[in-house]
């Protein structure tokens, strides 16, 4: 796990957008969703409800979210 997609995870949690992070950060919305995608293969859990252009944490993504937190 690397912290710069830890980091992509908590701006999407804030902004509830991939879009959006990915223009926050200066990454495209492609490398924004294989990073996240990649995490969630490697916790096994998916972090994000995606509804149209807007997401949402899960249950897994809410506990996430405290450790990641508590990480940077």
């Amino acid at each position: 796990m690397e912290l710069r997609t830890v980091n992509t995870f908590l701006h999407i949690a804030e902004l509830h957008s991939f879009s959006r992070t990915a223009r926050h950060l200066g990454y495209s919305q492609s490398a924004v969703t294989v990073q996240i995608k990649a995490l969630e293969e490697e916790l096994g859990v998916r972090l994000f409800d995606r509804m149209n252009k807007r997401v949402l944490l899960t249950v897994d993504g809410q506990r996430f979210l405290e450790y990641a937190n508590s990480i940077l």
